[in-house]
C-alpha cells in the first residue's frame, strides 16, 4: 500500500509544483515520510528532483553559464557537507529539522515579503552555499536558491534553465554521498526510479494543462496549510 501512496503523492507533487510555483521536493518529501523513513524519502525524492530538472534543461536551454558557475561551484561543496551531515543524524533529528524548515517556509510564503538583494558576486556565492547545504541536508533548497537567484533579474526562460542546472549539479553531488554514507534502503525502492521518471514527466504536463483553470493563489494557500500541518506533525 505504501508503494501506491508514494507514487500517488509523487504525481500530485509534480502537478502541484507546476501549478503552485514551488518545488516538488518540498511537497513530496514530507508526505512520503508518513509511510517510509524520511532519509529514504530524501534519497528517492533526490532522483525524482533530478529527473524533473533534466527534463527542464531540454525544454529551456538558455542557461546563463556565468551565473551558474557563481552559484554552482559553492553549492557543490555545500551540498556534499549537508549530505554528509544527514548520514550521521538519526531519523528523529532529521524530522525535526525538516519540520522547522517547512514551518519557516510556509510562514515566509504567507507574508509575501520580497527581500531585495543586489546582483553581486557574494550574493551568488551565499545563495549557492545556503541552497546547496540545505538541499544536501533535507533534500530541498529551491526556495532559498530562488530568493538569491531572483536578484540577478534573469529572463524567465533563462532563470528556469539556470536554476535547473544548478539543482542538477547539487543532486549529482548529494546522491552518491547518501549511498556512500550508509543510507541503505530495501531493493524494492530501486524499482521506483524508472516509475519516477514517467511520473515527473506526466505530472508536469497535467499541471500545465490545468494551471489556468484553478485560482493559483487560493491553491497555493491550501497547499501551504497542508505543508504547515505536516511540518508540525514531523516535530511533535
Amino acid at each position: 500500500m505504501e508503494h501506491f501512496f508514494f507514487f500517488g503523492v509523487a504525481f500530485i507533487a509534480a502537478v502541484i509544483g507546476t501549478i503552485a510555483g514551488f518545488g516538488t521536493a518540498t511537497i513530496l518529501t514530507p508526505f512520503s515520510s508518513l509511510v517510509i523513513d524520511i532519509k529514504v524519502a530524501i534519497v528517492l525524492v533526490a532522483f525524482f528532483h533530478l529527473f524533473r530538472n533534466v527534463s527542464t534543461i531540454f525544454l529551456f536551454k538558455k542557461i546563463n553559464w556565468g551565473i551558474f558557475l557563481k552559484f554552482g561551484i559553492p553549492s557543490i561543496g555545500a551540498s556534499f557537507l549537508g549530505a554528509k551531515l544527514i548520514t550521521t543524524l538519526d531519523t528523529e533529528t532529521v524530522k525535526v529539522i525538516f519540520g522547522l524548515f517547512l514551518i519557516t517556509f510556509v510562514l515566509y510564503s504567507f507574508t509575501k515579503k520580497v527581500i531585495q538583494l543586489r546582483p553581486v558576486n557574494y550574493v551568488a556565492f551565499s545563495g549557492g552555499l545556503s541552497s546547496g547545504f540545505l538541499a544536501g541536508l533535507i533534500g530541498t533548497g529551491g526556495a532559498i536558491r530562488s530568493l538569491f537567484l531572483n536578484a540577478f533579474g534573469l529572463p524567465k526562460k533563462v532563470y528556469i534553465a539556470t536554476s535547473a542546472m544548478i539543482a542538477i549539479v547539487i543532486d549529482l553531488t548529494r546522491i552518491p554521498v547518501y549511498f556512500a554514507g550508509g543510507i541503505i534502503f530495501d531493493k524494492i525502492y530501486l524499482y521506483y526510479i524508472p516509475a519516477l521518471i514517467l511520473i515527473a514527466f506526466f505530472g508536469v504536463i497535467i499541471g500545465k494543462k490545468i494551471v489556468k483553470k484553478i485560482p493559483t493563489e487560493t491553491f497555493r494557500r491550501v497547499v501551504l496549510i497542508a505543508l504547515l500541518l505536516i511540518g508540525l506533525k514531523l516535530i511533535f
